[in-house]
């Protein structure tokens, strides 16, 4: 029986006994950390909305912001229309809000004020164009717009300002 016990200790002792069982007492994992750094977002006026010059009457004048092209039952005097454009860079392929007024006023030099209704050729959320990430990314947005002239619309130039703002989304 001495030799029966000790083979049943030494087969216990090898490994066949679990000893108590122990926690892990630390554990650990690993996050990424990175950033993505990209152009600033610019905006230049490159061009100005210009209605032209008309002979005072009753009507509408005016200007595509596709093209510049002016449509008008007014008599006009040479050419001098266009379409007012900005110029839009930063990262390629980025999105970005254009924040602009559906109206302006244009101020008389002697006296007076003129609404214009603004038409652009993009609004709300666009991309500007590229190669993608790196790279700079262009877009340009075109600003026409209508307004109407009264009989007794005083003479003079009329001028204001068409206020554009750009945000990367």
């Amino acid at each position: 029986m001495k030799a029966f016990s000790r083979i049943l200790l030494a087969g216990l002792l090898a490994g066949g006994v679990a000893g108590p069982a122990f926690a892990q007492a630390t554990a650990s994992d690993d996050a990424a950390a990175s950033i993505t750094v990209i152009r600033p977002i610019t905006i230049a006026s490159s061009g100005d909305l210009a209605f032209g010059t008309v002979i005072r009457g009753a009507g509408t004048v005016a200007i595509a912001a596709a093209n510049g092209n002016r449509t008008t039952a007014l008599t006009t005097i040479g050419a001098g229309n266009t379409r007012a454009v900005f110029d839009i860079g930063g990262e390629s392929g980025q999105n970005f809000s254009i924040t602009a007024p559906a109206t302006i006023d244009l101020t008389g030099s002697v006296s007076g004020t003129l609404t214009v209704t603004l038409a652009y050729t993009a609004t709300g959320t666009q991309a500007l164009g590229g190669a993608g990430l790196g790279n700079a990314g262009t877009f340009t947005l075109g600003v026409g717009g209508t307004l109407t002239l009264a009989a007794n619309t005083p003479t003079g130039l009329f001028s204001g300002t068409i206020p554009i703002t750009v945000d990367y989304q």
